[in-house]
């Protein structure tokens, strides 16, 4: 008898253990990291990248976690980085954003990791719309690192197709981005 109360004691601590994580707050740490991957294909010749990086920051916002990308100061593309921002329209939509429910993310145990997919909001040129969005949490004590990824076509957003030199090249619809090192640390 004695056995099976500290079995369902057990048990019980393991679900409030989890119900306590998923439900503390989390405060932003640092900082990550993303990565857009697009392609151009020209008529003529063989596909090029059209890739680019930045930083992206997340936060708790209410019951959602929320990452938001500066397109206007930290988009990098290399030589491409002047006319994508102009095709972004950065100067009106300077921020990209995706936001998921806090609660549809299995935070892991301590030195644990967890993976899934969750559905998110991703907001571009002002547009919002649903993504699934594939993720992968690690925890270190309180410190938890996110990282995902998640695909769109940019032409569902309201913006024109990109195209240079007189449409030869012209940029494919769909972009693949990668989230990495986000890092947040429980209240």
């Amino acid at each position: 008898m004695l056995s099976r109360s500290r079995s369902v004691l057990a048990v019980l601590f393991s679900v409030c253990t989890f119900s306590a994580v998923a439900s503390a707050d989390l405060t932003h740490l640092s900082e990550g990291k993303f990565k857009i991957y697009g392609a151009a294909r020209p008529k003529i010749g063989p596909q090029l990248k059209f890739d680019g990086k930045g930083s992206v920051k997340g936060e708790q916002r209410g019951d959602k976690i929320v990452f938001t990308a500066d397109l206007k100061n930290k988009l990098d593309m290399g030589e491409r980085t002047k006319h994508a921002k102009e095709d972004f329209e950065c100067d009106k939509h300077p921020d990209a954003k995706l936001s998921v429910e806090k609660a549809a993310i299995k935070m892991p145990e301590d030195q644990k990791v967890s993976e899934g997919e969750v559905k998110g909001d991703f907001t571009l040129h002002g547009v919002t719309k649903s993504v699934k969005v594939t993720y992968k949490a690690k925890r270190m004590g309180s410190d938890i690192a996110v990282k995902g990824n998640f695909s769109f076509k940019y032409t569902d957003f309201g913006m024109k197709p990109i195209c240079r030199f007189g449409k030869t090249i012209c940029v494919e619809p769909d972009v693949r981005v990668t989230v990495e090192d986000v890092k947040f640390r429980e209240k």
